[in-house]
């Protein structure tokens, strides 16, 4: 990483020093079996990783979408652009506004609060998550950032999909974030997993073609 940093002008001292500390991760987590990763939230480490192997691949005259697949390569642009966002530092003064407005209500209020957006978190789609001002059930939104896996077992299919956030809400304090860049500030950005279930035999059953054809009760 050194000779990359001598060689390679866009090779940053903050790249060097991220590949260090990255690759005794990794060693630590092959060698020991220690997981430094799993309490790592990923959108503190995976945009300058993103970064640094952008750096690397334009120095072969390669790119991204070369080493990801196009999908996956448009979202770690976004990360990357996301994470060099300057202007996500008003969010921390959102989120204290909403905390303290929140901290002034009454102890049978928040109550109410509280049910109504355990239940709402429930009912609608998205990835439930603790609002950063309430801490209430809330609700993050986003875009697949890769195809979906399917797993077979027990004639039940298990699809998951990685989704990039892009949008949160609580309904309790009335926090709404929108934007990658302003989500990582608030702590939010992480890619999350979708995961659904099928039963096989719905799943791969053919449709009726014949959905309207009334049967024929005089046929011998």
């Amino acid at each position: 990483f050194t000779h990359l940093e001598e060689l390679l002008s866009d090779f940053t001292p903050e790249l060097r020093s991220f590949c260090n500390i990255h690759m005794s991760r990794r060693n630590e987590e092959l060698h020991s079996g220690i997981t430094p990763l799993v309490s790592l939230s990923s959108s503190r480490w995976l945009p300058t990783y993103y970064g640094a192997c952008s750096v690397l691949l334009a120095s072969m005259g390669e790119n991204l979408e070369v080493f990801l697949g196009s999908l996956e390569a448009a979202a770690a642009i976004t990360m990357m652009e996301a994470a060099s966002d300057e202007s996500t530092k008003s969010i921390t003064g959102t989120i204290t506004a909403h905390k303290t407005v929140w901290m002034q209500k009454s102890e049978l209020g928040k109550s109410e609060l509280i049910s109504q957006s355990t239940v709402w978190a429930i009912k609608q789609n998205g990835h439930r998550v603790s609002c950063p001002a309430c801490q209430c059930a809330a609700l993050l939104n986003g875009s697949a950032i890769a195809p979906p896996t399917q797993n077979l077992e027990n004639d039940v299919i298990t699809e998951t999909q990685q989704y990039l956030p892009s949008v949160f809400e609580c309904i309790a304090c009335g926090l709404k974030i929108s934007g990658l860049s302003q989500l990582i500030a608030a702590g939010l950005g992480d890619a999350y997993t979708a995961t659904t279930t099928y039963d096989a035999a719905d799943y791969y059953a053919t449709e009726d073609q014949y959905e309207d054809y009334e049967p024929d009760y005089n046929e011998p």
